[in-house]
């Protein structure tokens, strides 16, 4: 399971900077969170393809090759192109300096835990108290369908406090049962939980240094 203990102040410290950063302190941004969110997760179905019947290419794509041209930049290549033209990526140091890989389904997924984390944080989640409910029995499919109306009723939550104003239980409820989901896409992609924290800390370090560059 995902460490949301060690994560969560990580996140918020993250918030905060960018908070003062863009000048937006005492702002509500729960909303803007919610649907940020909802856009990482259908960022993250492009990239596993499982409902891309229209195409024979449905696996997830989980390596992405670069090469670094002659002006410095990363260009990505196809995994043929890198074969006929670099050889086996195996026999390469793909983190040398002229290339690299990475796994686009695992870049997604950590910035769906980012606003995640987010969410929970402004919601006041006790972290200590989630824990992944049992979803096993769950396909790809089900698990992003369910996943997309959690996400919404949260928005839906937020932006019509009609009925109960006690918004933060509401949006607690749906954010557990929305952790134990993406644990489940987890499970099916084969992530660890080490793969995730170390690719989480790799892009909380990346989205440091974009707020340093005025991003």
């Amino acid at each position: 399971m995902i460490n949301f203990i060690k994560l969560a102040p990580m996140q918020d410290q993250l918030d905060a900077h960018i908070r003062k950063k863009q000048g937006l302190e005492g702002q509500d941004l729960l909303l803007n969170t919610i649907f940020a969110l909802q856009v990482e997760v259908a960022e993250l179905a492009n990239e596993v393809r499982f409902f891309k019947h229209w195409s024979k290419d449905q696996e997830p794509r989980t390596a992405q090759y670069y090469f670094k041209d002659a002006y410095g930049r990363w260009d990505p290549v196809s995994e043929k192109y890198w074969r006929m033209t670099y050889g086996d990526p195996e026999d390469k140091d793909l983190e040398g300096e002229r290339w690299k890989v990475r796994n686009p389904v695992l870049v997604e997924y950590v910035d769906c835990l980012h606003f995640l984390l987010s969410i929970g944080n402004q919601a006041q989640v006790d972290w200590s108290e989630i824990t992944a409910k049992n979803n096993s029995g769950m396909d790809m499919q089900e698990c992003f369908g369910y996943l997309m109306i959690l996400i919404s009723n949260m928005w839906t939550y937020k932006k019509h406090p009609i009925f109960d104003p006690d918004i933060d239980m509401h949006i607690r409820h749906c954010l557990s049962d929305a952790v134990s989901i993406l644990w489940q896409i987890a499970q099916l992609l084969n992530f660890t939980a080490e793969d995730i924290e170390a690719a989480y800390l790799a892009k909380h370090e990346v989205n440091y240094e974009r707020q340093a560059k005025g991003y």
